[in-house]
C-alpha cells in the first residue's frame, strides 16, 4: 500500500504549492498535476492517463504532467512511500549495536563541537531557565564547578577524536563551546582551557560563551576579546521585559547590570562584532515595546529570539487566557508588518524581523532529495548522540547541554559508551518515530532527544503542531517569493557571513 507523502498549501495570492516529503521539494501545482499525482498512488500510469482525459480531455498538459510525475516517482522516489520504503527505513532502526554507532561517529566525520559545564553556579535566578525547578526533566542548578584535570581530559579525547576526522576531512573545523550555569563565574578555567586548545587542537577551532552578561567587564572582556571568543548575552529587551524574569538571587533585576556591562564592552570595542544578543519571550513580554527598543538601542546584533518551551514544564499556566489572546494579538500584528516590509525588499535588523525570519531558517535550508541521514536515525531531524559532546562537572559526557542527566553517552575516563549510545538511540527510536514513515515532514521535523525525555525514558510529542508549523512556514515563505524573488537574499548572505567569521 502506499501513502501519500505530501503537504498541500496555497499562498496569499491564491496559488497552489505542494511540498514533497521524500525529496524536499516545493513545486507548483494547478488542478491537472495535483490530480495526476494523487492517481499515481493507486492506479498504473495506463489508468492514470484514462482517468486524467476522461476529466480534463486529451491535452499536452495532461500528457506533460503524466511524464512529468512519473519520471520524478521512477527517478527521485518522490510523492509516494510504500511497504518497500519502510521497509528499508526501518532495518536498522533496532537491529544495530555500538560497533554500528562507533563506525557512524568516527568514520562519517560528524563530531565537531564540545560543550564545557564549566560549573553549574549561577548568579542569577531567571524564572524560566530550563536548567531550574520550572522544567521536570532537567537538572536543576548546583554549586559544582569542574577541576582542570577533567576539563583537559575532556579536550584530549575530544582533539583525538578531531584528528581522526581531519584524516577523513582536512578542512573541519570544531567549535569549544564554555556553558553553565554562568560560565564566567569560574572564568580561571576557562582561561586555561583556552589556553590549552591553541597549544594542543589538531584542527581549526573557534570559542563560544554563552553568558548573562553580569560577569563581562573589564579583564573578562579584555581576554575574551584577544581570544576572538564569539560570545552570546542574554538580553531580553526593555527593562520591565527583562527584569520580570531574568532576577537576581533576592529577586532584583539585572537590567540595569547587564545593559551598562554590553554598553562599556561597545565603547570599549566598538568594531569586535562577535558578540550577538540572546533573547527570550513568553505571553508575558511586551513584544511592541521590545520592538521599538531594538530599534532606538544601539546594541549588538540579534543572534536567537526563542520562545520559552512549553514542554514539561507548567510554566505557561501563570498567565491568564486575556494575556495570552493580548500576546497572540501582538504576535500575529508583528508577523504582519515583517510580511509587507519583506513584501517591499526592506532588510530585516529589527526584533520582530529576527524573531521570524530566524524561524523560517528549517524552510530556507531544508535537506535536498540526495541528503542522507543515517540508517539508525533515518526519521526527524535529530542530532547523532555524541556529534556533539556536553561535558558535565564530573566529566560525565552527554549530548547535548539540554537533556537531563538520565542518558549519559560516556565519561572523560573512559570515552564514549558505544553500546549505551546504542540502547538510548534504540529507546528513542521505539518511544518517538512509530508513524514517522508515513509522515511528509520526517526529513525536516524539529523533533529531537531533549525535547521527548521523559525522566528516565523518552516519550512522543504532539506531532500535529510540528506539521502546522511546518505548514504555515511553508505558506508564509511562498507567499514572500511570489512578492520579491530576491525576498531572502539576506538570509543567504547573512548564513555565508557568519562562516566567514
Amino acid at each position: 500500500m502506499k501513502t501519500l507523502c505530501v503537504l498541500s498549501f496555497e499562498t496569499a495570492a491564491g496559488n497552489k504549492y505542494i511540498y514533497d516529503g521524500n525529496t524536499a521539494t516545493v513545486l507548483p501545482v494547478d488542478d491537472v498535476l495535483m490530480d495526476c499525482i494523487m492517481a499515481f498512488g493507486e492506479k498504473d500510469r495506463d489508468s492514470v492517463r484514462h482517468e486524467l482525459y476522461e476529466r480534463y480531455g486529451n491535452s499536452q498538459k495532461v500528457n506533460t504532467a503524466i511524464a512529468f510525475v512519473e519520471d520524478f516517482i521512477k527517478n527521485k522516489g518522490a510523492f509516494y512511500r510504500d511497504g518497500q520504503y519502510e521497509q528499508k527505513e526501518r532495518k536498522w532502526l533496532h537491529d544495530f549495536d555500538g560497533h554500528s554507532v562507533q563506525s557512524a561517529l568516527e568514520l562519517a566525520g560528524f563530531m565537531e563541537q564540545i560543550v564545557i559545564n564549566v560549573t553549574e553556579d549561577c548568579n542569577l535566578r531567571c524564572r524560566y531557565c530550563f536548567l531550574s525547578e520550572t522544567y521536570e526533566n532537567t537538572r536543576n542548578r548546583t554549586g559544582d564547578t569542574m577541576n582542570e584535570a577533567v576539563a583537559f581530559q575532556a579536550l584530549d579525547f575530544f582533539f583525538l577524536k578531531m584528528k581522526k576526522i581531519a584524516e577523513y576531512n582536512p578542512g573541519k573545523m570544531c567549535a569549544v563551546t564554555f556553558y553553565g550555569g554562568e560560565p564566567l563565574l569560574n572564568f580561571s578555567l576557562i582561561q586555561k582551557c583556552i589556553d590549552y586548545t591553541k597549544k594542543n587542537c589538531p584542527v581549526s577551532f573557534i570559542f563560544n560563551l554563552t553568558t548573562n552578561g553580569i560577569l563581562l567587564k573589564g579583564e573578562i572582556a579584555d581576554y575574551l576579546v584577544e581570544n576572538q571568543v564569539f560570545i552570546s548575552v542574554s538580553l531580553d529587551g526593555t527593562k520591565e521585559n527583562h527584569d520580570r524574569t531574568r532576577v537576581c538571587p533576592d529577586a532584583s533585576g539585572s537590567y540595569e547590570i547587564v545593559y551598562n556591562n554590553i554598553k562599556e564592552f561597545q565603547q570599549r570595542y566598538p568594531e569586535y562584532i562577535r558578540i550577538n544578543i540572546l533573547c527570550v519571550f513568553d505571553y508575558g513580554t511586551d513584544l511592541r515595546r521590545n520592538e521599538e527598543y531594538f530599534r532606538k538601542e544601539k546594541l549588538p546584533r540579534i543572534g536567537f529570539i526563542n520562545q520559552v518551551l512549553p514542554d514539561h514544564t507548567d510554566y505557561y499556566k501563570q498567565f491568564t487566557g486575556e494575556e495570552e489572546e493580548a500576546f497572540r494579538n501582538a504576535y500575529i500584528q508583528m508577523l504582519n508588518q515583517f510580511f509587507n516590509k519583506k513584501r517591499q525588499g526592506r532588510q530585516p535588523f529589527g526584533y520582530a524581523d529576527m524573531m521570524f525570519e530566524t524561524s523560517l531558517a528549517l524552510v530556507l535550508c531544508r535537506g535536498r532529495a540526495e541528503d542522507k541521514r543515517l540508517p539508525i536515525l533515518p526519521f526527524t531531524n535529530t542530532c547523532m548522540p555524541g556529534t556533539k559532546i556536553s561535558v558535565r562537572t564530573d566529566g560525565t559526557f552527554d549530548m547535548c547541554e539540554k537533556i537531563d542527566y538520565h542518558f549519559p553517552i560516556g565519561d572523560v575516563y573512559q570515552g564514549f559508551d558505544y553500546e549505551g549510545i546504542a540502547e538510548v538511540i534504540k529507546s528513542y527510536n521505539q518511544a518517538v518515530t512509530g508513524a514517522c514513515h508515513t509522515c511528509p515532514i520526517s526529513k525536516v521535523c524539529t523533533v529531537c532527544f531533549a525535547r521527548c525525555t521523559e525522566k528516565d525514558t523518552f516519550c512522543q510529542i504532539d506531532c500535529r503542531t510540528q506539521m502546522d508549523i511546518f505548514l504555515f512556514q511553508l505558506t508564509l515563505v511562498y507567499s514572500l517569493y511570489e512578492e520579491n524573488p530576491d525576498v531572502f537574499n539576506y538570509f543567504e548572505n547573512k548564513v555565508e557571513w557568519t562562516f566567514q567569521l
